[in-house]
């Protein structure tokens, strides 16, 4: 459960989300070596980590997206191995492929500002999470109230505002939803958030 709750929020480690779960991206019919090579990395990182093998997936991500640059979902899974190899850095340059595929997906922007505080550059930190922020909020206007989608996009959001250090304004969006949430995933993603520091949230990321 605690994994399950980890990689749902969008700033958390991409892994978490292994290629599912995006919302369905359009693009061109996708080359079909480049599918067996993402399928390959994709079998790999299903099973327990282990760094030789995650590197393994790595480079059969990277040649999936040599062979189709245009490959959204190993993109996805790319980023998400980058960041269980803790390669940061590399993974900032990934999920900017992924924002210009879809510059209006929030959850990217999370990520690549997560990405930057494990670096040590507060300033683009900021500027990544305040855009997510702002997405959220024009996403939250347009899904259905009653919606999973609607109430982990809350959450995605106070966790970020969070980060902001805007925690006090964060907390109150967590509890009014603790109140009446019935959902018990929800519900555990909720007290994972709830009441936490920045830096409590990020202890947690780094045990996975």
């Amino acid at each position: 459960m605690k994994k399950l709750i980890a990689l749902i929020i969008s700033f958390l480690i991409a892994m978490a989300l292994r290629g599912q779960g995006l919302k369905e991206h359009k693009v061109a019919a996708v080359n079909q070596t480049a599918i067996q090579f993402n399928d390959s990395a994709v079998a790999i990182i299903s099973q327990p980590y282990d760094s030789f093998n995650y590197s393994i997936a790595l480079s059969l991500l990277e040649t999936a997206i040599r062979i189709d640059s245009n490959f959204y979902v190993a993109y996805w899974n790319k980023l998400s191995v980058e960041s269980q190899l803790r390669k940061y850095k590399q993974a900032i340059e990934t999920g900017m492929k992924l924002i210009a595929f879809n510059p209006r997906e929030p959850q990217f922007y999370g990520l690549v500002g997560s990405w930057y505080f494990r670096i040590g550059d507060s300033v683009s930190s900021t500027k990544y999470y305040n855009q997510a922020v702002i997405l959220y909020d024009q996403a939250l206007d347009t899904i259905d109230t009653n919606k999973i989608e609607f109430k982990l996009f809350k959450v995605n959001r106070a966790a970020i505002l969070i980060m902001l250090n805007r925690s006090e304004e964060a907390h109150e969006i967590l509890r009014q939803m603790q109140n009446i949430e019935t959902d018990e995933v929800i519900k555990n993603l909720i007290e994972m958030v709830l009441d936490k520091t920045p830096q409590q949230i990020y202890d947690y990321l780094n045990k996975y």
